[in-house]
């Protein structure tokens, strides 16, 4: 999964915003590390709970950065659904 990055964003959105981003970042980031292993049956859930939390958090992620091309979605919701999952995958 690819995460574009702002260099503006800091400048435009609110603080909490920014620390949402980041910490949606820090688990995808989480996740890809051990996306290998997760794949191959290898990781241990219980492991490490950064990754256990980064694998749980995974599908909200994907749903929410996945979204039809078709499909608008007003900022303000997407600014909610990002503050959501990091309050569910503290």
């Amino acid at each position: 999964m690819t995460v574009l990055l702002s260099g503006v964003m800091d400048g435009v959105v609110a603080k909490e915003h920014v620390a949402a981003a980041r910490r949606v970042r820090q688990l995808i980031a989480a996740y890809e590390g051990k996306r290998d292993l997760n794949a191959l049956g290898a990781y241990a859930k219980g492991s490490d709970a950064r990754v256990d939390r980064a694998i749980a958090a995974q599908p909200s992620i994907e749903e929410l950065l996945c979204q039809d091309v078709h499909h608008v979605e007003p900022f303000a919701d997407t600014v909610q659904q990002l503050g959501a999952i990091v309050a569910r995958f503290k």
